[in-house]
């Protein structure tokens, strides 16, 4: 059953869905990278999931909200699991699209406008689709054994079948489920509810 958020438009772009337990350097780092994103702060929300109490990372999220003024709302949920945890951020979500990360990513610094770019286009083109970003294992750093293992074979995240090199332009295909890992994948807002979220 879809999930009933009660909430309207609010002119946001992007909600980030950033569930966390335990990692408060890792967050703070990720919440910095996303503090200093070349998409303007009044197009964008990061929602901050605690999964159970989590002193240290509230108060790192909050002091880099206070420290740089970025849109970072916390919400201490009870232990609910991961997938629990996005549920209660995607109810209290208000942008038009999701953008699901982990608390150990390095957004660059277009990282932000380069989903909802892809969510625009996304729109235009097939009425709306999920958008999943490149994830490298350590930006800027040449190709690890694991950056390729991912990639070019199908032990991980069966990337191996899309194409790496981008020659082909394959980037309306559907590549189904097993592509949709949420590490950098953003959606509208309102289908990831219509299919009721995660379980």
């Amino acid at each position: 059953m879809p999930m009933n958020t009660g909430l309207g438009e609010s002119g946001l772009d992007l909600s980030v869905i950033l569930p966390t337990r335990g990692r408060s350097v890792l967050l703070a780092r990720a919440l910095r990278r996303l503090a200093s994103q070349s998409l303007g702060r009044d197009r964008y929300e990061v929602l901050v999931g605690l999964d159970g109490p989590d002193e240290e990372s509230e108060h790192a999220a909050a002091w880099v909200a206070a420290a740089t003024g970025a849109p970072i709302r916390v919400v201490p949920c009870a232990r609910l699991g991961i997938a629990g945890v996005k549920n209660e951020l995607l109810r209290r979500a208000r942008g038009r699209s999701v953008l699901f990360i982990n608390d150990d990513i390095i957004p660059e610094r277009g990282f932000l406008e380069a989903h909802v770019a892809a969510q625009a286009e996304a729109l235009t083109r097939t009425g709306g689709a999920m958008a999943l970003g490149d994830s490298r294992f350590v930006p800027g750093a040449p190709d690890s054994a694991m950056d390729r293992l991912v990639r070019e074979t199908s032990m991980v995240f069966f990337y191996d079948r899309m194409d790496a090199s981008g020659q082909r332009d394959d980037r309306w295909h559907d590549w189904g489920f097993r592509h949709a890992w949420n590490l950098n994948l953003s959606a509208p807002r309102e289908a990831v509810l219509a299919v009721g979220g995660f379980t």
